[in-house]
């Protein structure tokens, strides 16, 4: 049988140990039967049982599976040996060959025997994250078999996230910043295959979350983050009777950064950024409109004037957008300088008041 250890109590600090997400599929009795075993319960028949007969069901999606080996836990290296064991069993293979195999790490042979065997790839990522749960601290054992099943990770949702949390635990090691970015990326992605529960990714997210913050720039230099409130100024009203309109103005926080760093590009540049936050509260999206930035700056004792337009894109009606532009070589903050935004400021969209259009940062 499978066992686990401490799956609600105890949680090292990384992303294969600490993302629990079993929760999340309550609803299906046996998770929720393991979840209470995992808890405290000691029923091992019923442990070995569900292992057995749930893990490698092909009539199981590989969703339940694999949330069932999370409730199960981590840390037992048993469990690695007799996973193996029972793909062994289902591909009629010598189950004490595939033991030695996993006795004496040889990882590689192993992932060999399975591609011979045809190992599903779907038993194969199943496959990976029980030796990845079991060896947690050096998850080696899983990385030729993630290899084997690469094309599942970019068809199917689920198996997506799961070798993603297999492959962070090497990236945290060295980059914590990399690790959430790529987490970050995966809802932008598309699977044609394998829904992954949202309330499971968001349990995911929770933990890896945390990892944000070594995205910003490093607090011992010059680069630092700044947020200050965008103050709305009045231009010249023009009203219109159109039965479609857009409505563009700011709302929210300005957020700037100086020497900012785009981590998912890895685009060093080497001065400012800021981001402003607007709304169409019209009834209609807007065309491409021009966003128009002046920035008032002190250099050598003068004021110089820069300007900036970058595209604000469509928004939908009653929607947000956050557009960012950029300032290389310029460093600026509200206490040393003025700037002054403007939306539209060619006046090629039809609103139905663009009285607040314009907005100032900074004294």
């Amino acid at each position: 049988m499978f066992s686990g250890v401490g799956a609600i109590e105890l949680r090292a600090d990384s992303p294969l140990s600490s993302c629990y997400f079993a929760p999340a599929y309550r609803d299906v009795p046996e998770i929720a039967t393991m979840i209470a075993l995992e808890a405290g319960t000691d029923d091992d028949l019923l442990l070995e049982s569900l292992t057995s007969v749930y893990i490698l069901d092909a009539e199981r999606s590989l969703e339940l599976r694999l949330a069932m080996l999370n409730a199960l836990g981590f840390g037992q290296v048993a469990n690695a040996e007799l996973m193996v064991q029972y793909v062994a069993v289902k591909y009629g293979a010598n189950t004490e060959d595939w033991r030695q195999l996993v006795l004496q790490e040889k990882w590689v042979a192993l992932s060999h025997k399975c591609e011979r065997l045809g190992v599903t790839t779907e038993d194969l990522i199943t496959m990976a994250y029980a030796m990845a749960m079991a060896h947690y601290l050096n998850p080696r054992c899983a990385l030729p078999l993630i290899a084997l099943a690469g094309p599942l990770l970019e068809e199917n949702e689920t198996a997506a996230w799961i070798g993603e949390l297999i492959l962070s635990q090497f990236t945290a090691e060295t980059d914590l910043c990399e690790v959430y970015v790529a987490f970050a990326e995966l809802p932008l992605k598309s699977f044609p295959q394998g829904k992954f529960r949202e309330e499971a990714k968001r349990r995911i997210m929770d933990y890896i979350g945390l990892y944000e913050e070594a995205c910003l720039p490093d607090p011992y230099t010059d680069a630092y983050y700044l947020h200050f409130p965008v103050y709305d100024t009045l231009q010249t009203p023009q009203k219109t009777n159109a039965a479609k309109y857009v409505d563009l103005h700011f709302v929210g926080a300005v957020e700037g950064i100086l020497a900012y760093k785009d981590h998912v590009n890895n685009n060093g540049i080497d001065g400012g950024k800021v981001a402003v936050e607007i709304r169409n509260s019209g009834n209609t999206a807007n065309i491409p409109t021009n966003l128009y930035c002046v920035m008032l700056v002190m250099h050598e004792g003068k004021e110089e004037r820069l300007v900036r337009q970058v595209q604000i894109p469509p928004i939908k009606a009653n929607q947000n957008e956050v557009v960012a532009i950029y300032f290389p070589g310029v460093w600026w903050q509200p206490d040393s300088g003025r700037m002054e935004l403007i939306i539209d400021n060619a006046g090629q969209i039809n609103e139905k008041n663009e009285a607040n259009n314009s907005a100032l940062m900074g004294d």
